[in-house]
């Protein structure tokens, strides 16, 4: 029995031990597996990561060749930018070379009709001379003692009353002359070769006639531009002098009470006014030739609230809305300004002429901008971006006009061009003028009136498409036209430095011709609230008129 439990106990140790062992076994093998799993673990992760690393590094060399393509382009680009800026310049440099050739020799030509004219002169001074020399000489061997003495006097004094007048003139055209000098900024070596020019005329100065793009009156002027100017205006002088007679006379019959005074004068600008235009908040704008705009409180003892600063040429057009201002000038811009605060806003370019001409179309959507360049430009004031460009003028622009969906264009050209704003085109052109067509209002009834350099203001027909009238009542060129619907009054600015109003109720007469500036008028506005009239001149100052 203690044999037999004896190998029982061995037996069962003995199975101990093997179990032992083959537990062992069990757990090696397991941490043989989990090692083997944790090798394959970790050689996935290296192959992920191996692959994100190749994905990385190809992702780098495409960013690195997309870089380098896009610098490529860029380089290329800019060397394309900068060979059009350099043709660019190249052909600036041509047009300004030709322009200056084409100016010094108009500038020559002027100076030689000038020289020669004063030449024919003396000649003809001389000749008219030796003939009342050989006149007298015949009367006193002719008359008697007594009767020779009286005709000697009178003969002495009608020369004397002539070398009189001559002096006054050169005294009157040399203070004109230090005038322009004063408001043009002109150096004092052009004005003394100017005033050696005895047969310089009336100084009537209308710059705009220096050229189709060119306003000469914005910088200094050289002695041949002055020249050219002052042969232009001796040609303007000749027109004015072989005008046909005047067709209207003041109506005598319109009571004293009922005629328009001047009842005080606005002095801040240093140059010629060129527009005007009066807000419902009882503000008048003012823009000029000194690169400014002022804004003045008529309802405050017309004060001068602001000065707008920011064009580098002369301001020749405003047009003001609601909440927006907008400015044109010679330097090829549209200025944007506030209207609450008077603050600038941004700007308008895409004109390669001077602005001339402003007007809000499409209850103040739209923007029309006329340009010495020859076209129109619609502007969208929401973007700012320029909608259409209208072409078909041959000269500049002067003049816009907007009702409805019609915008009427009055140009250098000497036509008045009619435009559907919502087809863009031209359905129109008016032809009548037989000089460059200045201003351009609309009227009542289906009319338009135009103002021309031929001295002339046409009244059209819309529904004919023709001239039904044409006043021919100042001496000078008519630079603006204004018509006030509520009065059926026609009010015109011109060079003869008066102010005519037209009753156009019926018949057309003259009702009052309102002369206080001292040069030519250029721009008009009118108050109905106040029934005052707003004048701007070529002697800087603006002058307000009432009904007496």
């Amino acid at each position: 029995e203690e044999r037999r439990r004896a190998e029982e106990e061995e037996r069962r140790r003995a199975e101990e031990k093997e179990e032992a062992r083959r537990r062992h076994l069990e757990a090696e093998e397991e941490k043989r597996k989990q090692k083997q799993a944790e090798a394959e673990v970790r050689a996935l992760l290296e192959a992920e990561q191996r692959r994100q690393e190749e994905e990385q590094r190809k992702l780098y060399v495409q960013k690195q060749a997309e870089e380098f393509e896009r610098k490529r382009k860029e380089e290329e680009q800019e060397a394309k930018r900068k060979e059009q800026d350099r043709k660019a310049r190249l052909r600036e440099e041509e047009e300004k070379r030709i322009q200056l050739e084409t100016d010094r020799r108009l500038a020559a030509e002027a100076e030689q009709r000038m020289l020669a004219l004063a030449r024919e002169r003396e000649a003809q001074e001389r000749q008219r001379r030796e003939e009342e020399e050989a006149e007298m000489s015949f009367l006193k061997q002719q008359l008697k003692e007594d009767e020779i003495k009286r005709l000697l006097s009178k003969q002495e004094e009608e020369r004397r009353r002539v070398l009189l007048q001559e002096e006054a003139e050169a005294r009157d055209r040399h203070r004109q002359l230090d005038f322009i000098q004063q408001g043009n900024h002109s150096s004092p070596a052009a004005a003394r070769s100017l005033r050696s020019l005895q047969s310089v005329g009336r100084m009537s100065v209308d710059y705009a006639a220096m050229g189709q793009f060119v306003q000469v009156e914005e910088d200094e002027e050289t002695a041949e531009q002055r020249l050219k100017r002052l042969e232009i205006e001796r040609q303007s002088e000749a027109r004015r002098m072989s005008a046909v007679p005047f067709m209207f006379q003041l109506d005598a019959t319109i009571p004293e009470e009922l005629k328009f005074s001047c009842i005080g004068t606005l002095t801040s600008h240093t140059n010629t006014v060129r527009d005007l235009q009066m807000t419902e908040d009882d503000r008048l704008w003012s823009a000029s030739h000194d690169y400014t705009i002022r804004v003045w409180d008529m309802a405050r003892e017309h004060i001068c609230i602001k000065s707008l600063r920011g064009h580098s040429r002369g301001v020749w057009s405003i047009a003001v809305g609601e909440k927006l201002a907008f400015s044109g000038s010679a330097d090829r811009y549209i200025r944007v300004w506030r209207t609450d605060n008077l603050e600038p806003i941004y700007k308008l370019k895409g004109h390669c002429g001077g602005v001339y001409a402003l007007a809000l179309a499409d209850r103040e959507a739209h923007l029309v901008s006329g340009s010495g360049d020859e076209t129109l430009k619609v502007w969208d004031l929401d973007s700012g971006a320029c909608l259409h460009t209208l072409t078909g003028h041959q000269l500049g622009v002067w003049s816009v006009a907007v009702e409805d969906n019609l915008l009427y264009s009055a140009s250098w050209d000497r036509t008045i061009k009619i435009w559907d704003l919502r087809s863009m085109t031209c359905i129109e052109t008016l032809r009548g003028h037989s000089e460059r067509v200045s201003t351009v209002c609309i009227g009542k009834a289906d009319t338009i009136f135009s103002g021309s350099l031929d001295f002339t203001i046409k009244v059209w027909d819309m529904h004919k498409m023709r001239c039904m009238e044409t006043i021919s009542s100042h001496s000078g060129e008519v630079h603006k036209l204004l018509y006030d619907p509520i009065g059926s009054r026609l009010f015109s600015g011109a060079d003869d430095k008066t102010i005519k109003i037209w009753d156009m109720s019926g018949k057309t007469r003259l009702v009052d011709s309102l002369q206080e500036h001292e040069g030519s008028v250029r721009a008009l506005a009118w108050d109905s609230m106040r029934q005052t009239l707003y004048s701007g001149s070529w002697d800087r100052t603006i002058k307000l008129w009432k009904i007496q």
